[in-house]
């Protein structure tokens, strides 16, 4: 067999797959262009594809992929046998997975610690995990936000109100981040959360820290004056 470490392009999870069927790949060719592919016997490099099931979901992803002639064709040949082909992963490149997996909406400007953990709730979203997990998870990520904002107060309740009175977030805003704590704490305390609601407060933690970090950021680069450059050849003023 031939197995492979992906992320699945259904239910956006890391799996083990354990190919089912793999072949050389030959891109279409117009029937009148009279193009013929002539498969050479020689070790060059070459695009494969091949079919695998997702252990977690069961459904299928293609993968397309390079890698030596005779290589993939060691690796037709074990696929029926049940010992593993091994070092099989180390001499492909994979090149793209089909459905393509959904990726984190993220920005750098944004607090580590929130965007990791938001980068999990939206896999998790994605995979269908329990809606719970991602609404408490969303609340831990506004709180950390509302941290890094400068917003003060003993719980998040005073931290968010203290934000929108300082003029750092809106009033709508404030009014948002109070329903994402509120059923977060509902999500964490009494494991009660829809899917609706676990979409909804993503889209809102997305929109919020679109707005508090990546606008801010965007301008502040938008505004920074750009290095005056010397022309070529140029030599340095001589100090009196």
């Amino acid at each position: 067999m031939f197995t492979c470490d992906a992320t699945c392009g259904w239910c956006n999870r890391l799996a083990n797959f354990s190919f089912e069927f793999v072949r050389e790949y030959f891109p279409p060719a117009p029937p009148e262009s009279g193009v013929v592919f002539i498969v050479s016997t020689d070790d060059s490099q070459v695009t494969g594809y091949g079919v695998a099931c997702c252990p977690w979901c069961c459904k299928p992803d293609l993968f397309l992929f390079s890698t030596r002639r005779r290589a993939l064709e060691n690796i037709i040949k074990h696929l029926p046998s049940e010992t593993g082909f091994w070092g099989g992963q180390s001499i492909v490149s994979r090149l793209e997975v089909y459905p393509a997996p959904i990726r984190a909406q993220e920005h750098p400007s944004w607090p580590e610690k929130a965007r990791q953990l938001f980068a999990s709730a939206q896999r998790a979203l994605a995979a269908d995990e329990p809606a719970a997990l991602v609404v408490g998870a969303c609340r831990s990520v506004l709180e950390l936000a509302v941290v890094q904002l400068g917003g003060d107060g003993r719980d998040l309740r005073k931290k968010i109100d203290d934000l929108a009175a300082k003029g750092v977030i809106t009033a709508p805003m404030q009014d948002w981040s109070h329903r994402v704590r509120i059923d977060g704490n509902a999500a964490v305390h009494e494991i009660e959360a829809t899917a609706d609601q676990a979409r909804e407060l993503v889209s809102f933690v997305a929109m919020f820290l679109d707005m508090c970090f990546t606008l801010p950021a965007s301008m502040a680069a938008a505004k920074a004056p750009e290095a005056v450059k010397a022309p070529e050849g140029a030599r340095p003023a001589r100090k009196e």
